[in-house]
């Protein structure tokens, strides 16, 4: 990656934590700006209406795809992966059906679905860089 595209990733990385991002959890938005009184009166049931407070692990997952492109280039970016990626991505960790996966979802709120062929290389180091310098697993513990 040029370096002009490392830098563009780099700020799309920074811009799309800023816009989206929760501190507290390391987790992301759906949208932007969030209202948690916004409703959306044209879907089926008012349990619907309410927005998520975050996003689903396909939107999410988004940023490990990132991260991983950057870290290909740049291996001082591992910071993100340890202190925002991965901690956000334990959030989506269903340990308590079995056999262990990665959720729709965030594991504090009730179950939601799982789609094996979607987090079948979550767990294996498939998902990170397979250069040298990337061979550490990146499952999160589970809770």
């Amino acid at each position: 990656m040029c370096a002009r595209n490392l830098d563009r990733a780099k700020a799309t990385l920074d811009s799309i934590y800023a816009h989206y991002g929760v501190a507290e959890n390391r987790l992301l938005r759906e949208n932007y700006p969030f209202n948690v009184d916004y409703t959306a009166s044209y879907l089926a049931s008012a349990d619907q209406a309410r927005p998520n407070p975050y996003s689903y692990l396909w939107p999410f997952s988004g940023t490990l795809s990132a991260v991983n492109t950057i870290l290909e280039a740049d291996a001082s970016s591992r910071s993100v992966l340890d202190g925002r990626v991965l901690p956000g991505l334990a959030e989506y960790l269903d340990t308590t059906r079995m056999p262990a996966a990665y959720a729709s979802y965030i594991n504090t709120a009730p179950a939601s679905d799982r789609f094996y062929d979607d987090t079948s290389g979550w767990g294996s180091t498939s998902a990170i860089s397979t250069k040298p310098r990337a061979t550490k697993s990146i499952s999160p513990k589970p809770r």
